[in-house]
């Protein structure tokens, strides 16, 4: 039952009254012999806590496992069996705007105790060509960036290994060129991603992951003076990186570099 407008619960023994006092709203798992509290409220900004989940001993709530300390928030707790429990990891990407999350689905399971998933960060600058001399690259805010498993997504892999080996050489093979660009952004718009985030004002975006065998970096922008305003970038997911997604596709070279 939720505390005097503290943000606190009170989990009640029914029979004696004792009351146990926790920091989140308990969401019971499916044998009712344990719960978990996460961090975020309605209006995410809770700054209390992270994960933790709490067993009954009898009739006595007790802690079992927490994770405190971390670039991230947790919410949307479901759980999918008695030991396994699925929630969203928020992490805050910009110092500006420190309630601003890019949202991540993690798993914690137990095994003889629970344990989270391990996971990785993968950092990213999206930059392009200056608009005028000298030629160099700058950072861009505004890229609309997504992270996918490059095996979760196999009909926007094949759109856009055919839009990477289609030669421009008339109009036809732009009308290709066009048709394979509108075909992958629609894929990637309702394909399961595993974070999706705005690059800042120093082009920065970030995802903290599951660690993963293979990731696709997916990004459109708005530019009315680019035909295709895409650029995609494949990688390792099993250790955490930074890396530089070049929106110009490498074309901020000077002439005859």
């Amino acid at each position: 039952m939720p505390y005097e407008d503290t943000g606190n619960y009170l989990i009640v023994d029914d029979s004696t009254g004792d009351s146990t006092d926790v920091w989140g709203m308990p969401v019971p798992s499916p044998d009712g012999q344990r719960f978990v509290l996460t961090s975020l409220d309605d209006d995410e900004e809770s700054d209390i806590g992270n994960i933790s989940v709490w067993r009954m001993a009898g009739r006595t709530p007790q802690k079992e496992f927490s994770i405190d300390g971390q670039n991230w928030r947790s919410s949307d707790p479901v759980w999918r069996d008695s030991v396994t429990i699925d929630f969203t990891m928020n992490t805050s990407w910009s110092p500006d705007d420190p309630f601003r999350y890019v949202k991540t689905r993690a798993r914690l399971a137990r095994t003889k105790t629970f344990a989270a998933a391990p996971t990785v960060t993968l950092t990213g600058k999206a930059q392009s060509c200056h608009p005028g001399l000298p030629i160099r690259l700058v950072d861009v805010g505004g890229v609309k960036v997504s992270a996918f498993r490059v095996d979760s997504v196999p009909s926007l892999m094949a759109y856009l290994h055919a839009f990477d080996t289609t030669g421009v050489s008339n109009e036809a093979s732009m009308n290709i060129l066009d048709t394979l660009s509108t075909k992958a952004d629609s894929v990637a718009r309702i394909s399961k991603a595993l974070g999706r985030a705005v690059s800042d004002s120093l082009g920065i975006f970030r995802f903290t992951i599951p660690v993963t065998d293979s990731v696709l970096i997916y990004a459109t922008w708005y530019d009315d003076g680019d035909t295709f305003p895409e650029a995609h970038i494949t990688m390792s997911g099993r250790t955490s990186r930074e890396f530089v997604l070049d929106i110009a596709h490498g074309g901020c070279s000077p002439p005859g570099s």
